[in-house]
């Protein structure tokens, strides 16, 4: 008797483990690249949230020196007023439409600035996913295919080494070790309504 079909449905086991060992790195690979996509995805967006703060920060203090020249040009309107009325009135309100106007500026700009760090961030994340998607993750082998081709192996090695002597005595329901029917094939009982 030969070994051959033991030794098929081993090999078939074997190469099992080594695809779910492969597998397993393959994922672990993934993981560390996910991970490792999504660190430098939070730092970048950390970066342009500082840049984003400084930027509104910068406008902050923009508005406020220019509130504060808008004061002192009030004052020096007061100052260099000798007469009165309407015509200091309207002074002291096209001083004031001047800083409106430039903090609406700011404003604008700062809202501009955001809106740019907001696809900055989108256009960070899609490279992230990019990165994440260019690794493929590990997939286990199935168990129930290597099973069947453990099988099919073992019985394709009996069939050329031992003639089907192995597999023919599983198969033949009812014969005995030589082939030869000696038992009848079992009754099937009769399901009773």
């Amino acid at each position: 008797m030969s070994y051959m079909p033991y030794i098929q449905a081993a090999k078939v086991g074997i190469e099992f483990l080594q695809k779910s060992q492969e597998a397993a790195a393959q994922d672990a690979l993934y993981q560390q690249n996910r991970l490792a996509a999504a660190q430098a995805r939070d730092l970048k967006i950390q970066q342009l949230q500082a840049q984003a703060n400084q930027t509104s920060e910068l406008f902050a203090e923009r508005k406020r020196q220019t509130s504060i020249q808008e004061l002192k040009a009030q004052e020096q309107i007061i100052n260099e007023a000798t007469y009165g009325g309407n015509t200091l009135n309207m002074k002291l309100l096209d001083a004031e439409a001047q800083k409106l106007r430039a903090n609406d500026a700011y404003t604008r700009q700062n809202s501009l600035y955001q809106q740019q760090i907001s696809y900055q961030s989108q256009g960070i994340d899609a490279e992230a996913q990019n990165r994440i998607n260019q690794v493929n993750q590990g997939v286990q082998p199935s168990l129930g295919m290597s099973l069947f081709s453990a099988a099919a192996s073992a019985y394709a090695a009996d069939e050329y080494y031992n003639e089907g002597k192995l597999f023919g005595t599983i198969f033949q329901l009812g014969s005995d070790a030589t082939g030869n029917n000696t038992k009848p094939l079992p009754a099937t009982p009769k399901l009773s309504n």
